[in-house]
């Protein structure tokens, strides 16, 4: 289970290192990858247990706005498909452009510290559940 949600964040810091859609898409999805039943409900409960930092609408907006429009819509809302407006770029960005960097960034350390947390609540369950060595 881990080995494909780290495949498919793998795939975000490649593939998305272009692409601030598929960036989030991949980094959401390899979230997702770890819930049972892969809906919207699934994934914010799991991300609001594991990143209670977030908050649940929050989360619901990174899954449908990103992943869902993304796969299933064929959307692009990380900004890919807006073109660059060389005529207003000073050194102050405009918000849009700073949130192509900054968005992707967020979903990455959030969403990195899901799997971290889920790795670690894995391994602490595996090693409860192993009998115990009565060594002599």
């Amino acid at each position: 289970m881990f080995v494909g949600a780290a495949s498919l964040f793998q795939i975000a810091m490649v593939a998305g290192r272009y692409y601030p859609t598929v960036h989030i898409a991949y980094c959401v999805a390899a979230v997702d990858s770890l819930t049972k039943h892969h809906t919207t409900n699934a994934f914010v409960e799991l991300v609001c247990r594991l990143n209670p930092e977030r908050q649940a609408s929050e989360v619901q907006r990174l899954y449908e706005k990103y992943r869902s429009a993304h796969f299933h819509a064929g959307a692009l809302p990380g900004g890919e498909s807006e073109s660059l407006d060389m005529t207003s770029m000073m050194i102050i960005p405009k918000r849009n452009q700073l949130s192509k960097q900054i968005v992707p960034r967020f979903v990455h350390v959030n969403m990195r510290t899901v799997l971290l947390r889920w790795l670690a609540y894995e391994d602490r369950q595996r090693c409860l559940r192993r009998p115990q060595d009565g060594g002599d």
